[in-house]
């Protein structure tokens, strides 16, 4: 088996900039490929034309060809395509024509008029390969997050493709269960000979799976390609920082300046290495971080059901002025249930929110809005036009701007986020990174005392999220209280200071973080990944000084046969 791209090139309807241009791309039978790129660069768009969405579902201009063992499949309708590549969407929900499991799983094959016998062969088979036969019977509405991945995967798995594409898994999953994908990912490899190809920014759990690298540029080429190691040596070795994230394992490797034949993408054999080759040298400093001590934010005793389904527990907790709070848990813990009702989208709760001393229920919902704002984790839930600049000038409305002010504001906002050469475009339209940082941006435009964000960092590149983080990290430092819902640790660890976890509607720790991730019946508990640096940190008994991020880490990092004093010991 063997899927390639022959110089194909693909131009969207009515725009005149090719997506990607002339990229030959070679796919061989039971290997794992990562596409990389920056948000924008076309990945998603090159798995629909693969799986054929483009052009026989969304128009296109597509040139050069799309060989399935030498046969082109351009011209062929999306169900034969489906047939040899099988696609599993970036948002399970939107991939779902049902309502219940077992309906979604046998819809496809139904509708390719498959016999009773073959249908249930099929079924048993996916159930117990995904073990998922335990949610057989249940409506989707009801599974969690990591569920409902499972089930998107078996449901492009029952038509047994020889290649599967994979456009980031994990964009809407806890740690824990992102985890878990990629080791399913890599058993549907192993033992069903598959060929898996997968956009994913996710690196840390993933890239000892991978077996080839593509990445492609901003302009939609290829850059580099080649084994993980090939790759990432280039990076090195050119001093080329990518517009995506590194796998921490690589900082790891890069900031001990390990040789190049010791590099190893598995963290076992990672952490081997330090702990044989290196002590940690201790010392006493601690961030003084300067607290306001000021109230701005209270909930209490927040209690909300759906049905008799308990979401929010009695919960309870307090936000000064100034803090860089994080919500974490697991998927289904009710970290974006307790942000609506935190501005009131969410009125059928018992409790008590207050901002700035006053109940929210007795704010006017134009000034509670104008006091905290909140940015959805889907960022099209935001968009209300057909038009990039219309959705920041609706934001402008309340400010009654004159006309040079307001498109001065929108340009320079749209410059800060990168998005001002599509100002005229539809925000349907932009990739799901540009997406997230255009409903950002909606909300910041007017500047709140409170932000909330729900998974603000979702599909965003590494530039794009540094840049974004270190934004809202200038406007904390200027009073503007952030909390943010994330699955991300490392944010968690380099952003934050405060932390809660959330599971079953409740909170299982509020506090600072480096607390939290001492925690282990917590971490186990909540399902939480510490961050890799962290987990070398466990590994040697360090607890106390924690490093911030892998830069300090290797300042501390002192090699066993140095002349140094060893303060840790």
């Amino acid at each position: 088996m063997n899927l390639k791209t022959v110089n194909l090139s693909l131009t969207h309807t009515n725009q005149d900039k090719a997506v990607f241009n002339n990229i030959s791309l070679n796919f061989d039978e039971n290997k794992l490929y990562l596409l990389l790129g920056p948000s924008g660069c076309g990945k998603s768009s090159l798995a629909n034309v693969l799986a054929g969405i483009i052009p026989n579902n969304i128009s296109g201009k597509i040139t050069g060809d799309v060989l399935f063992d030498d046969n082109s499949i351009l011209q062929k309708q999306t169900y034969e395509i489906s047939l040899k590549v099988g696609y599993v969407m970036q948002d399970a929900d939107s991939q779902f024509c049902t309502y219940k499991v077992e309906d979604e799983l046998l819809f496809r094959l139904e509708n390719l008029k498959y016999s009773k016998e073959e249908m249930d062969i099929r079924l048993n088979k996916v159930l117990d390969l995904m073990n998922i036969r335990d949610i057989r019977y249940k409506s989707l509405n009801s599974l969690s997050g990591g569920q409902k991945q499972k089930v998107a995967i078996a449901s492009v798995l029952i038509l047994d493709p020889p290649v599967v594409i994979f456009d980031e898994p994990t964009a809407n999953l806890d740690p824990a269960t992102s985890k878990e994908i990629f080791q399913l990912i890599n058993k549907i490899k192993c033992e069903y000979k598959k060929t898996i190809i997968i956009i994913e920014h996710k690196l840390d759990y993933l890239i000892e799976y991978v077996d080839y690298v593509y990445i492609l540029s901003n302009n939609g080429i290829v850059d580099s390609s080649g084994t993980p190691k090939e790759v990432f040596r280039y990076l090195l070795d050119t001093n080329k920082r990518p517009e995506f994230h590194y796998p921490q394992i690589i900082d790891l490797w890069k900031a001990i300046n390990a040789p190049y034949e010791d590099i190893s993408f598995n963290l076992k054999d990672c952490i081997k290495y330090i702990k044989d080759k290196y002590f940690y040298k201790n010392s006493n400093t601690e961030d003084n971080v300067e607290k306001l001590n000021s109230k701005i934010l209270e909930a209490q005793n927040i209690r909300y059901k759906v049905n008799d389904s308990q979401i929010i527990n009695d919960l309870s907790f307090e936000v000064e002025k100034g803090d860089f709070m994080a919500i974490v848990g697991q998927n289904g813990a009710g970290k974006s249930t307790i942000a609506s009702i935190l501005l009131n989208l969410n009125k059928n709760y018992q409790g008590n929110i207050i901002i700035d001393g006053k109940l929210i229920k007795s704010y006017k919902r134009k000034d509670l809005w104008h006091k905290a704002g909140l940015v959805f984790q889907n960022p099209e839930w935001q968009f209300i036009s057909y038009n990039v600049s219309d959705e920041l000038k609706i934001s402008l409305k309340d400010l009654k701007l004159d006309k040079n002010e307001e498109e001065k504001c929108i340009s320079e906002c749209l410059e800060r986020i990168k998005l001002l050469e599509y100002k005229d475009y539809n925000p349907y339209l932009l990739s799901q990174g540009q997406k997230k940082r255009l409903s950002v941006a909606t909300m910041l435009i007017t500047g709140q005392d409170i932000l909330i964000l729900d998974e603000p960092t979702y599909g965003q590149d590494y530039d794009n999220q540094t840049e974004l983080l270190e934004y809202l990290s200038e406007l904390n430092k200027e009073g503007i209280t952030i909390i943010i819902i994330t699955h991300d640790m490392d944010l968690v660890v380099n952003y934050c200071n405060k932390v809660m976890v959330m599971k079953d509607g409740n909170s299982l720790y509020y506090g600072d973080n480096k607390t939290l991730f001492e925690n282990d019946t917590i971490i186990d508990e909540a399902k939480l990944l510490r961050p890799i640096f962290l987990e070398v940190l466990k590994e040697m008994n360090v607890t106390d000084n924690f490093p911030k991020n892998l830069s300090e880490l290797a300042k501390k990092l002192v090699k066993r046969d140095d002349k140094v004093e060893r303060n840790d010991e």
